[in-house]
């Protein structure tokens, strides 16, 4: 079961490293705050152990509910809601840089989900996929171009941090906030900016 989702994590700054290696060498930072204004939710996170209070115990429970028919529509909706905030303690996952599955504790990653709302009277608004429907590409395609529509977006006096592998990238970054800020952009936010910016190596001898 897929859902939509964009994701963060909200982890401190001296323990990023390992998730950078993990995920890519580029992030944002933005606040706490920001991220409850905007409808953000953290995870729950429960161990895989065969019993009921585990995930995979939970999530089969809440799906057998689901699907007897005693629940309501409105009661679904909050179910399934549920089910799109819970995560396995740890786990295996696939590395995005070598290819190799790697053992993960995801509870350090402190993941916090943003997921379009659910609109059950718009026929393009898909709430979830199932494992058939998620492997069929043009399902999917579907699906991402609704998840598109509604995406999440922060102003430049959101980011409270910006991460790049080095400095040449940091160049980079900085050339593309003074083209991208055009005409209008205020030097001090453009310098703001400009000092926001660390690399990966200025934060492991922080």
């Amino acid at each position: 079961m897929s859902f939509p989702m964009v994701c963060f994590c909200d982890i401190k700054e001296k323990e990023i490293i390992s998730h950078l290696d993990r995920y890519g060498s580029f992030g944002i930072g933005l606040s706490r705050e920001w991220g409850i204004e905007n409808g953000l939710s953290c995870l729950c996170y429960l161990p895989n152990e065969p019993n009921g209070s585990s995930h995979s115990g939970l999530f089969k429970s809440i799906q057998s509910l689901i699907s007897s028919g005693t629940a309501s529509s409105k009661d679904k909706l909050y179910l399934y809601n549920i089910i799109r905030y819970l995560k396995r303690f740890d786990g295996i996952q696939k590395s995005s840089f070598s290819g190799k599955n790697e053992a993960v504790r995801f509870y350090d990653e402190r993941e916090w989900r943003y997921i379009p709302e659910y609109d059950p009277t718009n026929s393009k608004s898909v709430f979830f996929l199932d494992k058939k429907s998620h492997n069929d590409k043009a399902i999917l395609k579907k699906a991402n171009d609704y998840a598109y529509n509604e995406p999440i977006s922060f102003m430049s006096d959101d980011i409270q941090s910006i991460v790049v592998p080095d400095n040449y990238y940091r160049d980079r970054v900085v050339s593309e906030i003074l083209k991208n800020g055009g005409s209008n952009f205020v030097s001090q936010e453009y310098q703001r900016l400009s000092l926001l910016i660390k690399t990966k190596q200025e934060i492991l001898t922080h």
